[in-house]
């Protein structure tokens, strides 16, 4: 849901209008609510007729990350492959990590020897339209449908037929809410962090213009080719900016080459930004219309400056079994800034 390019480019204040009209949320009342849970049940018939037998490819490469030997597999189905990395203990307890904007699994490096000690089985995809997964033309391909059905997929595959655990920040947060709509039978509990509630969302930007100003991107991003040629522009310098400046700590060099290298990808910077066409465009507006049923644990850094902390808390008569956390010396991206804490916490939330 956020971007670190604040102060890098400024979007006219006279598209403001524009993010609060296609953000506004619907009235929200017991009959549009039933229509959503009725749209939720048909989105699971699908998912459950249109299974496209995944398969699992065998470990194609190893490496250390953060301390943690990690192993790099593939998700396929139909024309889709996920990449994503495993560690920990296989016969453990599964706990899948979904990336944000502008992220990929390496986000996540500062938790993997954390909670693989802990005896977890650990994966971290790479979301479609991101680094080495499949990366698909067209907007409606970075749908909720298109997105949970991956993260489905995976739960299938690597989980031994028991709940899950699911732990999404940024945009990978809304992507877990959808599963925590979709299929809650499928999962133990959520862990959202600094990721919105997109009910939550849609109200606090109708009553809110410091957050459309804080979300001007969310327009920006609707421009045709200007977005990626921006974000190219002189060897993807914005987005290096961004790793440097926008959380509490700087990445270092290394990682911030391996996310240029993802980002040279051909066709991944559109399909990062698809996302955000997506929402856009109605292929999100389903999600944060139905109640959740299983724990959420909310992680939330107070010095986020693309979201007020008032987002920290989702509506109460949507989600009942919830545990908010705020980390008040941490920013947008908690895990980074602080890991020894975000490990702790993390690990509270999953016991």
């Amino acid at each position: 849901m956020a971007v670190g390019l604040a102060g890098v480019i400024k979007v006219p204040l006279s598209l403001l209008p524009s993010l609060q009209r296609h953000c506004l949320p619907l009235q929200r009342n017991r009959s549009s609510m039933n229509f959503h849970a009725l749209k939720r049940k048909m989105e699971v018939s699908s998912y459950l007729l249109n299974q496209d037998s995944p398969t699992l490819s065998a470990p194609f490469r190893t490496e250390v990350v953060g301390g943690c030997e990690v192993q790099h597999r593939n998700l396929s189905y139909g024309d889709t492959v996920i990449h994503f990395v495993e560690c920990g203990n296989v016969h453990g307890e599964l706990v899948i990590l979904v990336h944000g904007f502008p992220n990929f699994w390496l986000v996540w490096k500062n938790q993997f020897k954390a909670l693989a000690e802990a005896g977890f089985h650990v994966i971290a995809p790479d979301l479609r339209g991101y680094n080495a997964s499949s990366r698909p033309s067209g907007v409606k391909n970075y749908s909720q449908d298109c997105v949970t059905r991956d993260l489905l997929h995976l739960v299938d595959c690597c989980s031994n037929d028991q709940a899950v655990s699911m732990v999404g920040h940024d945009w990978g947060g809304v992507a877990v809410w959808a599963v925590a709509e979709i299929c809650p039978n499928k999962l133990k509990k959520i862990v959202t962090v600094n990721s919105p509630h997109f009910d939550s969302l849609r109200s606090h930007l109708q009553r809110s213009l410091c957050q459309r100003l804080r979300s001007w991107y969310f327009v920006f991003f609707q421009l045709p080719v200007i977005p990626e040629a921006f974000l190219q522009f002189n060897r993807f310098w914005a987005l290096r900016r961004s790793l440097r400046t926008s959380s509490l700590k700087s990445q270092c060099e290394e990682d911030i080459n391996r996310y240029v290298e993802a980002y040279t990808s051909s066709g991944a910077l559109t399909g990062m930004i698809n996302y955000y066409r997506a929402a856009h465009a109605g292929y999100w507006e389903n999600v944060g219309r139905t109640h959740v049923s299983i724990p959420v644990k909310v992680i939330w850094g107070v010095m986020d400056r693309y979201l007020d902390c008032q987002l920290a808390n989702p509506p109460k008569d949507l989600v009942q079994d919830v545990t908010v956390r705020l980390l008040p010396e941490l920013s947008h991206w908690p895990m980074w800034d602080d890991p020894e804490l975000f490990n702790r916490t993390l690990l509270t939330c999953l016991s």
